[in-house]
């Protein structure tokens, strides 16, 4: 009898021991949780930060980009209309002569 006395006794203060145990176990994933939150919301808005800082880089190079190509493109188009411009000229001159030969050639 003895035995069981000191039997009962062990196994319920085992029983009390594992459901302290189990008590501050669940406390400890709470707060683990809790902290496992902030820190990702704290990495979320790092993240998000760091994302909208890339994404206006990206659109600040873009722009750059496009401007410097319709600089360039307006550069060629200059010189090709200037050069263009004076190779009608001149076909202009060479046609004009051309035909005040042959209208002095009608004319004799």
């Amino acid at each position: 009898m003895a035995w069981r006395c000191y039997y009962d006794a062990t196994s319920s203060s085992l029983e009390q021991r594992v459901s302290e145990l189990r008590f501050h176990a669940s406390e400890d994933a709470s707060r683990l949780r809790e902290e496992v939150i902030v820190t990702l919301g704290t990495h979320r808005t790092a993240f998000e930060a760091r994302q909208a800082t890339m994404q206006q880089t990206q659109t600040d190079a873009l722009q750059s980009g496009f401007r410097g190509l319709h600089q360039r493109l307006a550069d060629t188009l200059l010189r090709n209309s200037s050069g263009l411009g004076s190779r009608v000229d001149a076909l202009t001159r060479a046609t004009v002569e051309r035909l005040r030969e042959i209208a002095s050639q009608v004319d004799r």
